[in-house]
This record gives C-alpha cells, structure tokens and sequence, in this order.
C-alpha cells in the first residue's frame, strides 16, 4: 500500500503559532471577523495569510485566494515580511493541489526574502518545505540535504516545536526509505516534544505516523490502536487532510490482516474525502490503494481483476500527472502483475520495463550513497559536538586541579610555619601531587583513545553504510529485476520471440548480481578492525 508522502509531512506555515494551530470552522470564522475589522496594514496581512495557511486543509483554492490577497497588500505596504510570508503560505496552498512546480517557486522566493531578513524560523520552515517537494517527487537525497539543513538552522533556536516537525519529516523521510528504527526514533524524539509544547494536531498525526511503523513491521492490530485513535483527534480538529491520510493507514492494516472488505470501506471513505478537497495527489493514492486491495483479491477471480487494472491505470495515470513518483513505482508494479494474470504478457512487459527505468532512476546507486553520506555527516557533527563538551569538561578538571595546587600548597606552608611538621607535610603535598599527575595522564590517554576510536567509528560507518546500501538495495534491486522478468517468459510457447528478449533481460541481471556481490566481499575485507 501506498500512503500519500505529503500527509505524512509537516507542511510548515510562516506565520505566529496562533495562525500555524488554525484549524476547523471555528477558527476560520474567528480569523474571517478579524479580517472584517482589520485596517489596510500589517495586522491584515497576517490575519489574511492566516486564513491562506487555514484554508489549506480543506480548501486550498480558497486558501489561495486569501494567500494572494496578502501578497497583494504586502507588497503595497512594502511590508517584506509580509511579502515572504504570504509567498510561503502561497506555496503550501499549491502543494496541497500537488503543483509541484508552482510550490517551489512560491518557496523559493519566501526562502530569499527570508534569508535576507534574518529570520532563523522561518528561513527553517520554508527550506523543510522544500524537501517536502523533492521527497514527493522521489528525490530522498535531496529532501534529506533540505530537511538536515532545516534542522542546524531551528536547533540555534529555542523553538521546540518547530524542531519537533523538522525530526517529525525527517522520520517520515526514512519511513520511505524503509529504514523503520531510524525512522521510529525520529517520530518519538518529535512527540515527545510535541507533548511538551501540547501541540494536539501534530501529536494525532505522528502517533498515526508510529502506526504505520508498527504496520509496516507487522504488528497490524496495534498499529489499528494508533490510527484510530488519530482519526477521532483529527476529526475533532476538522482536518480533512490528515483524516485522509489515517483512513488510508486504517486501510492497509485491514489489508495486510485480511480483512479485504473492511480495508475496501476504509479505502473509499479516502477516495470520497480526497475528492472533496480536490487533491489530485491524495485521489491517485486513495484510487490505487483501492487496486491494490482488489488485486490481492483477485487470484484467478476476472471479475476482481479487471477491478484492480481499472482503479490502478486510472492511479498510475493521475501519479504521471501529479510527479508522485514513488507511487507510481508501487502501483505500475502491481499493475504488471495483474496483466500478467489477465494474460496479456506484452502489456505486462511494457509495463513493467517502464516502472523498472522509473525504478532505477529514484533508487539509484548514486542516491543511496548520497542519503548514506548525510547520515553519517549528521553523526559525526553530533559527535564532534559531543567531543567538544567533553574538551570542555576536561578543561574544566584541569582548572580545578590546578586550583587544588594552589591551595594545598599554601596550606602546606601554613603547617611548615605554625607546626613545624614539615615533613608530614612535604610528604602528602608531594603523594597528592603524583596523584594528580596521574589522573591527568589517565584523562590524556583517555582523550587520544576517543579520537582514535572515533576514526575508526568513522571509517566502518562509511563502508558499512555503503555494504548495508549494496546489500538492502542494489542486490535486491537486481533479483527483482530477474523475477520480474522470469514471470513474463512464456511457458506455453517457448518460440515466443519475446522470450529472447526476457532471457538477455535475466542474463544482464545475472552479470549485475554477481559484480554486486564481488563488490560486497572487496568491502568487507576492507572494514577496519
């Protein structure tokens, strides 16, 4: 099953935390009677920029109407705040009609005019926006580098909750990278921040998102817990988008229990929610999620069949349309298999090496290194952070010790004077003094082993990132590259001159498989001791 990636993100608003919390009517009508009492000044762009981002979840044409209105009056006032605000709430508004193109435009001038003000949150919030786009679109690699700049930018700021979103996506992004412990570890560092700000929508909608961890790892029963807890929160808030998104989830739990009918039911219920808000986007999902179940329920079955091709080519097409790229891999997939069941093999075969060139070019080599590369760039500045605190700290020592001489020297003194007893004195000044010497000695040693220990850390993360990439995608890759391609020979007619074609398909493969596997070995070896 495939869960629309934007609901799974934090979209970020520009705005104060009063218009960023802005949901359901009651909200909508308390900003729409500021709006009627406001002047021709600031305080009205940011009442209209708060209806723009409120409007988004229900209504983004709507939300766009108010978003322009902001920048129109923005611009005549020369407020330039104002003017990146209302171009980043313009940007949430087409990214939730899934135009792409026009949301990173509408980001990409919030993010200058950010830049040159200064502004350290919203500059944070505008460039997680932008990863949003690009993990839409298939380009983890560059949401990954979009996301981790977002977050050195809010971690220099006290604001908790905005860091909270930023880990929140970042989860979201390894959840589509499969990653599912770093992607849990996320999600809960983002809720338990999220309980201290009391953020209740972004609480429902990552606890729907350590759900679908749970569903993805198996646990179906306990994830239903998590997301129907979720759906009652987001109901009670009026957010149709994330409804959306958790009735899907709710959906694939069924599915993956069985349970085809109930997963059908929960499945329409988000077909008929994403067309009332006019998502193309969220109605590629929800159609092809439908596919998807009647394809698992189809066996021999034609009637259940012609159900799946039907709802998964009217989804592959709306996924073309709308760059949703990961989901058209998914759905393509499947769609091959249930034409290969229907028995038009050449259908199946075009179809399938159109996903596999899509497939590849996503999921590619070079991607994974680079996703692998900013995961260990992050750690290693956490751990050049963690090192500095514990220079610090040695430091510190130092000083204390360096302190303690002092003292133990003028008492010393004092007893030589007043006692006379300058040997016992000489005699403990001197063992604590060796002492001292030797705790020094030991913090040195201790010191070195930590830098030497750290090279070696880094170095056997960087290749066991490259072997685990190797092992998790690149092999995997090619052994279904050889499955998919032997389910399209023709064992019924073994002249079928297609068959040739699928052989030098399994052949090239094989050559791959077997260069991937040498490659794995030379690394190993490799690896530090």
């Amino acid at each position: 099953m495939k869960y629309l990636f934007t609901l799974l993100l934090v979209v970020f608003s520009s705005l104060p935390v009063f218009a960023y919390n802005a949901q359901g009517r009651a909200q909508i009508d308390s900003l729409e009677k500021a709006l009627a009492r406001s002047l021709e000044d600031s305080v009205k762009v940011g009442v209209l920029n708060g209806l723009g981002y409120a409007y988004h979840l229900t209504a983004p044409d709507t939300g766009m109407i108010y978003s322009n209105k902001a920048l129109e009056l923005a611009r005549n006032i020369s407020w330039q705040k104002g003017i990146a605000i209302a171009y980043n709430t313009l940007g949430v508004n087409y990214e939730a009609k899934s135009n792409h193109p026009a949301a990173l435009t509408a980001y990409g001038e919030a993010l200058k005019l950010f830049s040159k003000l200064g502004l350290k949150e919203n500059i944070a919030s505008t460039t997680c926006n932008i990863g949003n786009i690009h993990a839409v679109q298939g380009d983890n690699a560059k949401a990954l580098e979009y996301y981790f700049e977002a977050l050195r930018t809010i971690e220099t700021t006290d604001n908790k909750l905005r860091t909270a979103m930023v880990r929140d996506n970042i989860g979201s992004l390894y959840f589509e990278e499969k990653d599912y412990e770093r992607s849990n570890t996320y999600y809960e560092s983002a809720l338990a921040l999220y309980r201290e700000t009391g953020d209740r929508l972004n609480m429902a909608r990552v606890q729907a998102n350590i759900g679908m961890v749970l569903n993805a790892t198996g646990k179906y029963k306990e994830a239903l817990g998590y997301f129907f807890t979720a759906l009652e929160k987001h109901i009670e808030l009026g957010n149709r988008k994330s409804q959306t998104n958790v009735l899907m989830c709710i959906g694939d739990a069924y599915d993956n229990l069985g349970t085809y009918m109930h997963a059908l039911r929960y499945r329409h219920k988000a077909l008929e929610l994403s067309k009332a808000m006019g998502n193309e986007g969220t109605i590629a999902i929800a159609t092809g999620n439908i596919g998807l179940t009647w394809f698992k329920m189809a066996g021999s079955n034609p009637v259940p069949l012609n159900k799946a091709i039907g709802y998964l080519e009217e989804a592959v097409t709306l996924c073309k349309k709308t760059s949703y790229i990961p989901s058209l891999i998914e759905f393509s997939q499947t769609l091959s298999k249930a034409y290969f069941l229907k028995g038009e093999h050449r259908k199946a075969y075009e179809i399938t090496a159109d996903y596999l060139a899509v497939r590849d070019s996503v999921y590619s080599a070079e991607n994974k290194i680079r996703i692998a590369r900013l995961d260990t760039e992050r750690e290693l500045a956490l751990a050049d952070k963690n090192l500095q605190l514990q220079k610090s700290e040695l430091r510190r020592k130092e000083l204390e010790l360096s302190d303690n001489r002092g003292d133990q020297v003028v008492y010393t003194i004092c007893l030589l004077l007043m006692l006379m007893v300058a040997g016992t004195a000489i005699t403990m000044f001197l063992n604590y003094r060796k002492a001292n010497q030797a705790l020094k000695a030991e913090q040195d040693q201790s010191h070195t082993l930590l830098q030497v220990h750290e090279q070696n850390i880094r170095k056997q993360r960087s290749l066991l990132h490259e072997i685990s990439y190797v092992q998790s995608h690149e092999v995997r890759g090619a052994v279904a590259t050889i499955l998919g391609l032997s389910q399209l020979f023709n064992t019924d007619d073994y002249a079928d001159p297609d068959n040739e074609t699928v052989m030098e398909g399994i052949r090239s493969a094989a050559y791959e498989l077997d260069g991937i596997v040498k490659e794995i070995i030379t690394k190993e070896n490799n690896l530090p001791e």
